[in-house]
């Protein structure tokens, strides 16, 4: 297994540590040194990344849009009350005052289907007379506006907004979390590197010292210091190539984790953790192989981008249908 795989394993976990967000951050010490392990570091990675804490809502502002769209089909029901009061003048000193009360109510309710159904009401009552009616109606497209296709056109493509927003916080989520495990790693490769080159330095330093006293005694030829050198000056070039390796590395993960400090970047950054033996063989592989398949985000929002084509196809074919429609409406009035 290559250190890419590898990598990609390791920070799958990890993008479950949103979950975390409401721990308290890692403070520094006054010496700005941070002891870090694998997991803080995904952690803090999490805790500080604004564009992480702003995406994440988007699936809660998706969802309400999805609920405004679904509330196109709750029941609708408006109702209104006059009172009236009305004075007729006859020649003399009669007067004629008649007072009234209407009052309308209306109930709509409009099915997936396109099947919109109606019921009202309204009742009058004054002095000399009064009146009460009662009606119902259904309208039934037969063509145009017919079937959910046509009527959950905005509910569904709402509902696929937020499918879409989600899988967008999981791609963000999981590149966070390997952005994250990669740089804790090659912080910490570059650190076991410097150690190793200034170990070979050591040595160098150590033969050309003792090849300098063999040469003092007469046991080794004098050009032999020149050779003791030259590896000498080439360890040293090695270490300072690996010291900046491990600048950029501690860098790159300052960068990743955004420590709280006065002087982020000028915090020195120790690892905690050891690099543990990958479980591989094939079976694995081709295991992690067909997961991706399936729970890629970018795979789902490819299907779910189809989906979306499909259904502006069906919403188009609808709409190019001529308008029929059935509709039945009775009523009843007493006096």
């Amino acid at each position: 297994m290559n250190r890419s795989e590898k990598l990609g394993k390791m920070a799958l976990p990890f993008a479950a540590i949103a979950a975390l967000l409401l721990c308290p951050a890692l403070a520094l010490a006054e010496n700005q040194k941070l002891f870090l392990s694998e997991g803080e570091a995904v952690m803090m990675a999490f805790q500080n990344n604004r564009a992480f804490a702003v995406q994440k809502y988007n699936p809660l502002i998706n969802r309400q849009a999805e609920e405004v769209a679904y509330s196109s089909f709750d029941p609708l029901f408006s109702g209104k009350a006059t009172l009236s009061k009305s004075r007729a003048d006859y020649p003399g000193p009669a007067k004629s005052d008649e007072k009234s009360l209407a009052v309308t109510s209306s109930l709509e309710k409009k099915t997936p289907d396109g099947l919109t159904l109606a019921a009202e009401g309204s009742a009058t009552v004054a002095e000399k007379l009064s009146s009460i009616r009662f009606g119902a109606s259904a309208s039934q497209p037969l063509m145009r506006g017919r079937g959910e296709e046509a009527n959950l056109y905005e509910v569904r493509m709402a509902g696929l907004d937020t499918s879409i927003s989600e899988y967008e916080v999981r791609a963000l989520a999981q590149s966070t979390a390997f952005s994250a495990v990669e740089a804790y790693w090659n912080h910490h490769f570059a650190a076991k590197s410097v150690a190793i080159y200034e170990e070979s330095l050591r040595l160098a330093r150590q033969n050309e010292d003792e090849t300098a006293l063999r040469i003092e005694a007469g046991k080794t030829a004098s050009v032999e210091l020149v050779t003791a050198k030259a590896e000498t000056a080439l360890c040293a070039q090695d270490l300072i190539d690996a010291q900046s390796a491990l600048e950029k590395a501690r860098i790159a993960l300052i960068r990743v984790i955004s420590p709280k400090a006065e002087d982020p970047f000028s915090t020195e950054i120790n690892s905690t953790d050891e690099p543990a033996r990958a479980d591989g063989g094939e079976g694995a592989l081709l295991t992690r192989i067909e997961n991706a398949k399936t729970l890629r985000p970018e795979a789902n929002q490819a299907r779910i981008a189809l989906k979306k084509g499909d259904l502006r196809v069906a919403k188009t074919k609808n709409g190019l249908l001529p308008r029929l429609d059935f509709f039945l409406s009775l009523g009843k009035s007493g006096y």
